[in-house]
């Protein structure tokens, strides 16, 4: 059995069984309670404004679960010293990250899975009786989207394990990906205001656009990976999944490779 295999199942075992999963868990059904009850606000349509809540809730759960498990299962054990009883063995540290990171990421997997399950019952049961109200449109595009999301938790973990590698303060790491994150969510809509929007002050534009243009190409731009729309109103317009899914590859492989070999190089005392 691979080194990388046992990590990996270790990891999920472990994350399965954190408490912070379940007060994470516990924190996402109040939000997916609010989204059910947000639709009695909209006569029109109580189902996709419910949706789209849900959808935005799904988005905090996932961003706060990736954050959480990295620091449960990777921050803590080099925290504690413990790593040093996994790579006392015959195994590379790149079989240990690489290990980790999948069992992560089969977490984060799951999650969305599970999420996906009362998104779905709210599209189809959140009416509040308006029968003549708009329905989204639940079909393939209800996977893929929930699959986006899943990648942008993936890019948020890969970025927040190569932080560890780096730093060697508690929590850092942590608040350095929750900057990220928010940096990354936001960067889209700024570059689109900037842009486009009509009421972008000109003095403003020219003070702050090249500031934007610069960090587009190192900061990912995580609302391309928000495709909702295709749900919530039944088109893909403005929405480039397949350019999107290949930024975020490539970022995962970026950051994960980093991580590996800062890890190899890092004094482990």
């Amino acid at each position: 059995m691979s080194p990388v295999f046992i990590f990996n199942k270790m990891t999920v075992i472990s994350g399965i069984r954190s408490k912070a999963f379940w007060l994470i868990l516990f924190i996402t059904v109040l939000l997916f309670s609010a989204a059910f009850l947000s639709g009695s606000f909209s006569s029109r349509q109580p189902l996709v404004v419910s949706l789209d809540v849900g959808y935005t809730a799904a988005r905090i759960g996932l961003l706060f679960l990736a954050l959480v498990w990295t620091q449960e299962l990777l921050q803590k054990d080099l925290d504690k010293k413990t790593v040093h009883w996994a790579v006392a063995y015959p195994c590379s540290r790149a079989s240990y990250l690489l290990g980790k990171l999948l069992g992560i990421s089969a977490l984060l997997l799951m999650s969305t899975i599970i999420f996906s399950l009362p998104l779905w019952w709210i599209a189809n049961y959140a009416s509040w009786g308006y029968e003549a109200s708009s329905l989204p449109y639940i079909g393939l595009s209800y996977p893929i989207s929930m699959f986006g999301l899943w990648l942008e938790s993936m890019i948020i973990l890969a970025f927040t394990a190569c932080m560890i590698t780096i730093s060697t303060t508690p929590f850092l790491a942590i608040a350095i990906g929750l900057l990220f994150s928010l940096a990354g969510r936001g960067l889209g809509a700024v570059l689109d205001f900037l842009l486009f929007s009509p009421y972008a002050d000109a003095s403003f534009k020219a003070k702050f656009l090249p500031i934007a243009n610069t960090l587009r190409w190192f900061l990912p731009d995580l609302s391309a990976l928000d495709w909702r729309q295709a749900t919530l109103y039944g088109h893909w317009q403005g929405l480039y999944p397949g350019a999107a899914i290949c930024m975020a590859l490539g970022y995962i492989l970026i950051f994960t490779a980093l991580s590996m070999i800062i890890f190899n190089k890092r004094a482990l005392n």
